[in-house]
């Protein structure tokens, strides 16, 4: 198998509500199929639903909004092609009982597909939070917060994979870091199957 080098989708959610914010969460999908406005209308609904089934687990202070504007990208260096304007869908707001934790606490959602690039299998990760206080008083990531990151991944590719478009992760051009020549181009494969981790994720700012 090679990695695809199709355009990509790529769609974002803005997190607010706590002290260092806000974030951001990327998640692409393929435009293998040609860039089409239905498409990536398709794809924002889907992330956003993978807000709304997880919200039980955020902090009753964040929202989530994801934004309207899809951006595609050519994967193998990384530039914008284009932009899509949808319809952006509503903000999604946590409903646990308690505020935010510790942001750098996260829960992490993963992602795995059957590419193999360099002797390893391509595979990628999103972080989840900021939790609520309920969710981060233990040393692992309690029962419930695995169930929600788990609807989390149905949710972004659907019942039966993969959904259209396909949910996919990117495994980014590597560039000569003197001359910015590019070494080596980017590529991306399909999600097959996604799951929580047993640990919890610690979120660092570039800015540190």
């Amino acid at each position: 198998m090679a990695l695809n080098i199709s355009d990509m989708y790529r769609v974002r959610t803005v997190l607010q509500g706590w002290q260092g914010a806000p974030g951001l969460n990327t998640f692409y999908f393929s435009a293998g199929a040609g860039v089409s406005p239905s498409d990536a209308l398709a794809a924002v609904n889907r992330v956003r639903g993978c807000w709304d089934v997880v919200k039980s687990i955020l902090g009753n202070s964040v929202t989530a909004q994801t934004l309207g504007q899809v951006d595609i990208l050519d994967p193998t260096d990384g530039s914008l092609q284009s932009s899509v304007n949808v319809t952006q869908p509503a903000i999604v707001t946590g409903s646990c009982a308690t505020s935010p934790a510790v942001s750098q606490v996260a829960a992490g959602l993963e992602l795995f597909t059957a590419e193999v690039v360099n002797g390893r299998r391509l595979r990628g990760r999103s972080n989840v939070g900021p939790l609520c206080a309920n969710f981060t008083n233990t040393v692992v990531p309690a029962a419930g917060v695995g169930t929600a990151v788990d609807a989390m991944g149905v949710a972004l590719l659907t019942i039966s994979p993969p959904g259209v478009p396909p949910l996919i992760v990117w495994h980014r051009p590597r560039f000569d870091p003197v001359t910015h020549v590019l070494l080596a181009p980017g590529g991306h494969a399909e999600v097959t199957t996604t799951g929580h981790a047993t640990k919890f994720f610690s979120i660092r700012s570039r800015r540190d």
